[in-house]
């Protein structure tokens, strides 16, 4: 069943990239980013509910009315702010490990548009010419091969005509622009979001004055408890489809010691579960006590010091590697280094990582991780048990459980004397 109602249409930045979701009329509460650019329009549209999902959706193509007038926003000191709709877009310069997204609004935005669309247009007129070009470099390539094999094929000479064909050169393939990891949107208009940490009643007023109906929400916007720490995933090479994941520094990595250990460290921000949820989609649940730590980058070109018991220190740097499978019957697999000038034709590093050699005799590790420019992170410790596992593990159970099983028997044989 489809029910006409005022929701809020967002684009929610959510600590990594942008999340779309809406807010029905029936929820009464938006969570956003504090300090970070939102957007929202309010629109007219029918809703339903998709039990096989259980995820309420939007039926925009049967109805779609979005709504003129300015945001009235009032915080709980009862202040007032009136936010009116701008024509904005949002785009991901890139980088090696990170999304830095920007915003531009208004002028600023119809130009960051102009300058992609002509950008993507001479990509696209350049790999027009590219391929007209490679069709007709192919045809005259595949004309002089078939000259040279008729002339052999005669017994005539065919140094020049080798010659010929060994300087042709296929045309040199367009790039497309390394501006732009994520391109700009196309320019919207909508109300920007970007608010101070704080509760706000939100209406939408209408340029008659009037407030829109069924318009009325709550705006939280919350912080970061946390910014900046370094998490690691942790991958056993006996188990790498099963990654674990330290958060703080505080944690302990225990291991046997039987498998190496493949690490990523990238920075992590720390946010109420249940807020953040929310900017994902607006109908989630969540708990408002717990925290959840959210993936925001990997550290850029970074260094792990290893420290053993005997204060040896390895420096380990960032390599890829492969994932082979074993052959025959066996259903194991290794992790070895990746070569790509020895890797067959299409294969890729399956992962990049930093590799940590373990020793079943060692007790215990240290991990120290610097950047880029050598500066050590503080919240990038670890240390690392090797936890050993005894050999007589048997004869240790069965020690262990032997003085109960005694007392088992001893009661069986009580009772038989008495029923005697």
């Amino acid at each position: 069943m489809r029910t006409e109602e005022v929701i809020y249409s967002l684009m929610s930045y959510n600590g990594r990239d942008y999340s779309p979701t809406f807010a029905r009329q029936a929820e009464p509460t938006i969570c956003v980013i504090a300090d970070s650019d939102s957007f929202a329009t309010v629109r007219t549209t029918l809703t339903y509910f998709w039990p096989t999902t259980g995820e309420w959706y939007t039926d925009s193509r049967a109805l779609n009315v979005s709504h003129e007038g300015v945001l009235e926003l009032t915080d709980r000191r009862g202040r007032r702010t009136r936010v009116a709709p701008v024509p904005y877009t949002y785009f991901s310069v890139h980088e090696r490990y990170t999304q830095s997204w920007q915003v531009r609004t208004g002028a600023e935005a119809l130009a960051e548009w102009e300058r992609y669309s002509r950008l993507a247009g001479e990509y696209q007129s350049a790999s027009m010419a590219y391929g007209a070009a490679r069709s007709a470099w192919e045809e005259e390539y595949g004309a002089l091969a078939n000259r040279i094999a008729a002339m052999r094929a005669k017994g005539l000479p065919v140094d020049a005509e080798l010659a010929r064909l060994e300087a042709m050169k296929p045309p040199e393939e367009p790039r497309e622009s390394s501006d732009y990891i994520v391109p700009p949107v196309p320019v919207r208009t909508g109300f920007v979001l970007h608010l101070d940490p704080g509760t706000y009643s939100a209406r939408l007023v209408t340029p008659e004055g009037r407030v829109l109906e069924g318009s009325d929400k709550t705006i939280i916007a919350f912080s970061r408890r946390a910014s900046g720490i370094v998490g690691y995933d942790l991958i056993p090479s006996d188990r790498w489809t099963r990654s674990a994941e330290s958060n703080t520094p505080a944690s302990v990595i225990y291991t046997t010691g039987d498998a190496d250990l493949y690490l990523r460290p990238f920075y992590q921000d720390e946010y109420n579960d249940l807020y953040y949820r929310k900017t994902i989609s607006n109908a989630a649940t969540g708990n408002p006590t717990l925290m959840k730590w959210v993936k925001v980058r990997q550290v850029e070109q970074a260094v792990i010091e290893v420290a053993g018991s005997g204060g040896a220190l390895e420096r380990v740097t960032e390599a890829p590697f492969v994932v082979v499978q074993a052959e025959g019957s066996t259903l194991g697999y290794s992790i070895v280094p990746f070569d790509p000038a020895t890797a067959e034709e299409g294969t890729e590093a399956t992962l990049r990582a930093f590799s940590v050699k373990l020793d079943p005799d060692e007790r215990r590790l240290e991990l120290r991780l610097h950047d880029a420019e050598g500066r050590m992170l503080e919240s990038g410790g670890r240390r690392i048990r090797i936890v050993r596992v005894p050999q007589l593990l048997q004869a240790t159970l069965l020690f262990v459980l032997l003085p109960p099983i005694a007392g088992v028997v001893v009661l069986l044989r009580r009772r038989r004397q008495v029923e005697r």
